[in-house]
């Protein structure tokens, strides 16, 4: 299936990147930090299972190629089925 275009929208979020680390902060929450090099992304809501966090992360996801979504299931937020915080790897 083809990922949609999408770009993290920038209203609370801050995406910096330091030392090949791409990290994404939502208010003063880093929601996900990305090594493209290694292929591998940490998700961690912070304890803040709302719809915002969800999106910021997908747009994450989609922006980066990511082969990944972030879901809720009964309140808890998972990526790829790992309730969070989790870290994925992809080839």
């Amino acid at each position: 299936m083809a990922r949609k275009s999408a770009t993290i929208r920038p209203y609370n979020t801050n995406v910096s990147t330091d030392n090949g680390i791409i990290t994404v902060k939502l208010y003063a929450t880093e929601i996900v930090k990305i090594d493209l090099a290694n292929k591998t992304a940490t998700f961690d809501n912070g304890g803040w299972s709302t719809p915002t966090t969800q999106d910021r992360m997908n747009s994450a996801c989609t922006q980066y190629g990511i082969p990944a979504s972030v879901c809720r299931e009964k309140g808890t937020m998972k990526v790829s089925g790992q309730p969070l915080p989790a870290t994925i790897k992809w080839e």
